[in-house]
């Protein structure tokens, strides 16, 4: 089987590709039928159809299978339409892709750091939100303004459900916030649709890279004082430019939330309860209610911004060798 991959991954990477792309077209049209979660689960999938193309044949089949969906939407629906698939999924799933097959720069014995591919993930929506700034500055209020006046016209109908007062505070905190919620939820669904597809491929042993490896995730060092520069800014500098600060805040602090999932992974990586403290953690981390979900973040985003300096799993590995010696 070993001796016949390359061709069968060959195919794969012409014909797979182009289905690929075709597929990932059409479930992405269907998304925009269906608004809000149906929306983020139709265009996960979109974009697992370009990962797994990426992932098992390489860069190439990847941007190959990300046009082909453009072009493919471009024809049957709008250029605008074509090109918001490029900016949304093609174009980060090509980068991705290429970053998760690179080697780690100086040592081509070990991969693109995961640290690092996260780091850079999480820049690609702060630097969309910088030019949307950039783009409303002629508009009064700027991107604040121009997303309140649409926010404003988008629930109009719901403004006799509460009174005045109450209706343009309610707009004026999610046209405040909704960058980084979009942002927010654009790094996670793109991260977590690449791991899956890495781990769809590995039965199969069409994967290119062997693995990506969660318990040793480490952020580079001046992502942190980035991120707190950006909320002092969101504290303390005038509203047009504290919004600006509070959404880029939250956007690079977001993959610290990542870095203390992995403290966890190596922690229950050295227990014989393993399973049991992944299956309870996650459960309480995914659990719809706010006095399990907001402290269960909480504290693995302070895992994740300690561990810079503590580096736990450093500790973790000193305890489990002494536990062997004794």
């Amino acid at each position: 089987m070993m001796a016949t991959l390359p061709i069968t991954r060959d195919m794969w990477g012409s014909a797979g590709s182009l289905v690929a792309g075709i597929v990932s077209a059409a479930i992405f049209s269907m998304a925009f039928v269906h608004p809000g979660v149906t929306f983020i689960l139709l265009s996960c999938v979109s974009a697992f159809c370009l990962f797994l193309a990426g992932l098992a044949a390489g860069v190439a089949s990847g941007a190959f299978a990300s046009m082909v969906a453009a072009f493919a939407l471009w024809v049957f629906k709008s250029a605008l339409f074509g090109a918001f698939y490029l900016v949304l999924l093609g174009l980060p799933a090509i980068g991705m892709t290429y970053l998760a097959l690179r080697r780690a720069p100086g040592n081509d014995d070990k991969w693109f750091p995961e640290g690092m591919l996260l780091t850079l993930t999480a820049l690609y929506p702060c630097v969309l939100f910088a030019a949307g700034v950039a783009a409303a500055m002629g508009h009064p209020g700027g991107l604040l303004g121009l997303t309140n006046e649409y926010l404003a016209a988008g629930v109009e109908q719901f403004r006799n459900l509460t009174d005045a007062q109450q209706f343009t505070y309610f707009v004026n905190l999610l046209a405040h916030t909704l960058p980084l919620i979009i942002g927010c939820t654009w790094i996670l669904f793109m991260l977590v649709t690449m791991y899956l597809s890495e781990a769809g491929l590995k039965p199969t042993r069409w994967n290119l890279r062997p693995d990506f490896d969660i318990q040793n995730l480490a952020l580079p060092q001046w992502l942190f004082p980035i991120a707190v520069v950006c909320g002092l800014v969101a504290g303390f500098a005038p509203p047009a430019y504290a919004y600006v600060g509070l959404n880029l805040s939250f956007m690079l602090g977001f993959p610290f939330i990542f870095a203390g999932i992995s403290v966890v992974h190596a922690w229950a990586a050295r227990s014989v309860f393993r399973v049991w403290i992944l299956v309870g953690y996650y459960i309480l981390l995914s659990l719809p209610f706010a006095f399990t979900l907001i402290p269960m973040f909480g504290i693995t985003l302070l895992l994740g911004v300690l561990d810079q300096w503590v580096n736990f799993r450093r500790h973790f590995a000193v305890k489990s060798a002494l536990g062997r010696i004794r």
